[in-house]
């Protein structure tokens, strides 16, 4: 297998590779007959540096480029496609959203102090995140803390809505205090949930000694410390938020897969194989 060879078939190929991708991005539909295509002219490349030099072993070089590019184009194709349906993401978060994590908030105070909570009928505490879904009491509440907000506060916050609760970072000072205390050899026993399968957070997660501690080293940062904070935090957030995405297009990306890929596959494969071997009749230009 000649490097210059596989070199020519992968431009041909991906030439192919780019117009499926283009395809689809623009149709939303994925044309899986385009693949064909990427054979073609991965044999065709192969067959244009190889000029009279075809044979078994160019034929199958050209396979080889092939293949590499449909799979290359699949992967395009499938990451197109959840790019369209997440183009919403990373937009600015409306503000009503923004406020409903206030409101969370507020609910969560309000049950601590043994302050009951009425729901509007039908809804899903769970499931809340428009004004509709919350007391009315409490979303005042939550409108009112929005408001008294600085403005450079609620723009980080319409990015990044999850800092509104100040318990989120402060959660991770805790997370650090747990592991000085283990790494002492102390043993700490953590909360995983609480109502409804919610997740446990500040002092329902963590024992009275560490979110005391917690709260301590919070009170005691300077604002630029506190935002260094916030600013790791956003970190962790994207850091997840980019290993889940990859997680959903593996998922995505072995689920596209079907009993007409194996077809697209073989007759992409069979085109760049004639084609680059000689064998297709094709006369050389």
């Amino acid at each position: 297998m000649k490097l210059t060879y596989l070199i020519a078939g992968m431009i041909g190929g991906l030439l192919g590779a780019s117009l499926w991708a283009a395809v689809t991005y623009f149709t939303n539909w994925e044309v899986g007959i385009l693949a064909w295509l990427i054979g073609v002219l991965a044999g065709v490349g192969v067959r244009y540096a190889a000029k009279d030099a075809l044979d078994d072993a160019s034929g199958w070089t050209a396979t080889a480029a092939a293949l590499i590019c449909v799979l290359l184009g699949k992967a395009a194709v499938v990451a197109l496609i959840l790019r369209v349906l997440t183009s919403s993401a990373g937009a600015s978060i409306p503000e009503e959203v923004v406020v409903s994590y206030i409101a969370d908030v507020v609910v969560r105070e309000r049950l601590r102090a043994g302050v009951p909570v009425k729901w509007p009928e039908g809804v899903n505490p769970s499931e809340a995140a428009e004004q509709s879904d919350y007391p009315v009491d409490v979303w005042n509440e939550a409108r009112s803390r929005w408001n008294q907000l600085p403005l450079i506060q609620q723009d980080r916050a319409r990015s990044h809505p999850y800092l509104v609760d100040p318990e989120f970072v402060m959660n991770d000072l805790a997370d650090e205090i747990v592991s000085e205390l283990e790494a002492a050899g102390k043993t700490v026993t953590l909360t995983d949930e609480v109502r409804n399968a919610e997740p446990a957070s500040g002092p329902e997660r963590y024992p009275p000694e560490v979110w005391t501690e917690a709260e301590s080293r919070w009170a005691a940062m300077t604002p630029p410390a506190r935002q260094a904070r916030e600013d790791l935090a956003i970190k962790l957030v994207q850091s997840g938020i980019a290993q889940y995405r990859q997680q959903v297009f593996m998922s995505a990306f072995t689920a596209s897969f079907s009993f007409w890929d194996v077809l697209w596959f073989g007759l992409a494969g069979l085109s760049a194989w004639r084609i680059g071997s000689g064998r297709s009749g094709i006369a050389d230009s």
